[in-house]
């Protein structure tokens, strides 16, 4: 995790610690829904509530499975809006309905993609990320129905307006 100093020096390391008390080690996959963040480590998620600062609700980590009914996460996201969580892992998709208790995952769903590192959803789409190149779709069902990956774009040109 980076964060940025425009008055001074630029850009520093910062541990996720410092925002996220108690998490160490690298983070699978993370989302946001219900005034809490998610955050997936191997087979386990801590939940935060957002809000001034993060602070982890007590209880947490759980297991991912019994929490959000899959054993494993690359990446996962929620739409604006939406109740329903997609969970990737793979070249698969599931859907997990969180305003369930306690929380099943659907079928699992063929993706035009055999591997993302993270993925979101705004109201310009689905964004798959791999590497230094992102994938984007207009909306869940889009997705599912490609048989190929979009076509790739460049993380470092559109998203931080780098230099080709």
């Amino acid at each position: 995790m980076f964060r940025l100093d425009s008055w001074r020096d630029g850009w520093h390391a910062w541990p996720q610690g410092h925002s996220w008390p108690g998490l160490q080690g690298d983070v699978d996959a993370a989302f946001a829904w219900d005034g809490r963040t998610y955050l997936i480590q191997g087979s386990q998620v801590s939940i935060y509530l957002s809000g001034q600062g993060h602070r982890q609700v007590e209880g947490y980590p759980k297991a991912l499975q019994d929490e959000l009914g899959v054993p494993v996460a690359d990446a996962a996201f929620t739409c604006p809006g939406s109740t329903e969580l997609y969970v990737i892992a793979g070249d698969r998709m599931r859907r997990v309905d969180l305003t369930q208790t306690p929380r099943h995952a659907g079928e699992l769903l063929q993706l035009p993609h055999d591997g993302v590192d993270g993925a979101m959803c705004t109201a310009d789409g689905i964004f798959l990320f791999r590497g230094d190149s992102y994938y984007q779709y207009r909306s869940v069902d889009e997705l599912l129905g490609a048989r190929q990956p979009a076509p790739p774009k460049s993380i470092a040109v559109d998203l931080f307006h780098c230099p080709q």
